[in-house]
């Protein structure tokens, strides 16, 4: 069905929000009269509006004043509003219009469309090939968003409205570009806007990077749009969950499953599955570097499917439709009155108890699963007790048990990215097992593995799942002195998006940083960090890495520091070069 959807609102299934009688009638900027409310989203409400003098309907989004009311936010609005307002390309809808309010509410206009949100497009699951012509117009948008250096952070299919465009029914438009970013300030110095209890972007749909807060780059779009895909073509995210941290660890440590996995009745041709494992790879590098590497890609699956849809996987075909014949008809209405005799009954009954009581024996002597992994764990073959298991998955999805153990023998079995999924599991199926103490000293254990993305998503488990005190301080043991020059840098990010920033030895860190440095630009930036520190105590470190041959480059540098941090270095009110 094809509904009127409003270009600019931010959540999915947005309410119908009450009207406003504030605005509700009122000429916004001599230019606009506000007509009714259309939407509510996460950063604002959304009207639709005439513009008068062209008698034309548009969309206009009002953020919050929790937003408006922050300086650096309406200075990044101005900034971010110019540079989408630039856009042109078909696939893009961009700001048409920006301002305030007299009570200083920020606005922007945009185009009111008339389709269908992707969103109620994509029902169970789409064909192949619509999916993928969709999934071109999105990457035509995506890629002239970014040649203008412009990331949207929030693809999803509530951002995406199909609508009738040159004899094209599926002509696909990306809107609220630049919207988070205006809400995302960690990238610009000043107060963040985390401040006003807001996430920006969607778990279901993050990128690894954006999941840990780290600095996003194209890449990360691309991420966001391969799961859109994926939902095109399966009916399901391949991630999902009720709870939203639990979405960021497995985009940040899970792999996702194939799309036969989700969508088993349906055909994939390889290079479709290829096309999409390497779309939601953990690692930006990995992936399509640009838009229009992946656009080529998406061209070549689509170019090589069939001209003619074949019928589903598991639906007969070449059945007769021949007229039964009556001699046939004739057979069956007698078995009908055969069954229906008194000594038929009583046989069907004695069948039925029999069964019953084959059911009953079945199942007392079932096998315990997770009893008997537990006892392969306690002989010491946790390999077997994750291949019993594996072999039982469907049977143990809801056995919180069974999961239980599973984490164990992956754990047991070093293989920590399955075993934070299986806990997971545990997690949302019974929670009162997420007090297990082995569960809790694995994922303790995971947070020393050497690879970056384990630790920080067994960290976040711990953390932000099961409020773990004891994870909270081995991640600021790990962020302050942690051996590995790349680990305790990773820690010391995380700590920071935990709200564990101020517990951090920083000035042991970035001496650490400083001594492990494997270039000079590496040690330069621990310079500029302990000088940044302010801490007189810092001055030994600068000294003995100012007498090593290897660090000639940083003579300056360390120079520069050491007179600022001794004791009468920088005048009253000075600051150093990053303003600290």
């Amino acid at each position: 069905m094809t509904t009127t959807r409003p270009i600019g609102s931010q959540e999915s299934g947005e309410s119908q929000g009450a009207e406003s009688p504030e605005l509700i009638g009122e000429m916004i900027d001599g230019r606009y009269k506000i007509v009714e409310v259309i939407g509510e989203g996460g950063m604002g409400r959304v009207y639709r509006a005439e513009q008068v003098r062209l008698q034309r309907s548009v969309a206009v989004k009002v953020l919050q004043c929790g937003y408006s009311n922050i300086a650096e936010v309406g200075r990044r609005f101005e900034r971010e509003a110019i540079a989408v307002a630039r856009l042109d390309h078909p696939n893009c809808v961009a700001i048409q219009d920006f301002g305030r309010l007299p009570d200083g509410s920020l606005f922007l206009v945009m185009s009111y469309l008339q389709g269908m949100l992707l969103r109620n497009a994509i029902g169970e699951r789409m064909p192949i090939a619509r999916a993928l012509h969709v999934a071109r117009h999105l990457l035509s948008g995506l890629a002239h968003a970014h040649n203008a250096g412009i990331i949207h952070r929030d693809i999803k299919p509530d951002n995406v409205m199909l609508v009738r465009y040159e004899g094209d029914p599926d002509f696909a438009k990306i809107f609220d570009f630049g919207i988070a970013k205006v809400a995302n300030t960690e990238d610009a110095p000043g107060p963040q806007l985390t401040t006003v209890g807001q996430r920006f972007g969607t778990p279901t749909y993050m990128s690894p990077e954006q999941s840990l807060g780290k600095p996003l780059d194209a890449r990360s779009d691309l991420y966001s749009l391969s799961v859109v895909l994926y939902e095109m073509l399966t009916g399901h995210a391949p991630f999902e969950s009720d709870d939203d941290a639990g979405l960021l660890v497995m985009h940040a440590a899970k792999a996702p499953p194939s799309l036969a996995e989700k969508a088993p009745g349906v055909a994939f041709p390889s290079d479709v599955e290829e096309l999409i494992k390497r779309g939601l790879v953990k690692n930006p590098d990995e992936r399509h570097a640009t838009a229009v590497d992946y656009l080529k890609a998406l061209d070549a699956c689509a170019a090589a499917l069939p001209s003619a849809t074949p019928p589903p996987v598991g639906r007969p075909t070449g059945v007769s439709t021949r007229r039964i014949p009556s001699g046939l008809v004739r057979v069956s209405r007698s078995i009908g009155r055969v069954l229906g005799s008194r000594p038929a009954r009583l046989a069907m009954l004695a069948l039925l108890l029999a069964g019953t009581a084959s059911l009953v024996a079945y199942r007392a002597l079932h096998v315990d699963h997770a009893e008997h992994a537990r006892a392969l764990l306690a002989g010491g073959r946790p390999q077997e007790a994750a291949a019993y298991l594996e072999d039982r998955l469907k049977d143990i999805a809801d056995d919180g048990a069974a999961q239980l153990e599973l984490g164990h023998a992956y754990a047991a079995s070093r293989r920590y990215d399955d075993a934070l999924v299986a806990y997971e599991r545990v997690r949302s199926l019974h929670r009162s097992l997420a007090d297990d103490k082995t569960m809790r000293t694995n994922l303790m254990l995971m947070l020393d593995d050497e690879r970056n993305e384990t630790a920080t998503g067994a960290a976040r488990f711990l953390i932000q799942l099961l409020d773990d005190e004891g994870a909270r301080a081995r991640v600021v043991e790990i962020a302050s002195h942690g051996r590995s020059p790349s680990h305790r840098v990773a820690m010391r990010e995380l700590a920071e998006n935990l709200g564990l920033a101020g517990r951090i030895d920083r000035l042991g860190s970035y001496r650490l940083d400083l001594e492990q440095g494997a270039t000079c630009p590496d040690r330069q930036r621990a310079v500029a960090k302990l000088r940044a520190l302010g801490d007189p105590a810092a001055a030994p470190a600068l000294r003995k890495a100012q007498a090593r041959k290897q660090n000639a480059c940083l003579r300056d540098d360390v120079a520069d520091a050491i007179r600022y941090l001794e004791p009468g270095g920088p005048p009253d009110g000075a600051q150093d070069p990053d303003g600290r």
